[in-house]
């Protein structure tokens, strides 16, 4: 069950970046953070 947990968090985590990464080459914005 923990580990159910612990890779829907780690994915979560994924999709974050992945959105912040296309955020940031949509608005030619730097990189911070």
């Amino acid at each position: 069950m923990a580990r159910l947990i612990t890779d829907a968090k780690q994915e979560d985590t994924r999709v974050r970046r992945i959105a912040k990464v296309m955020d940031v080459l949509k608005n030619g914005k730097k990189w911070t953070g």
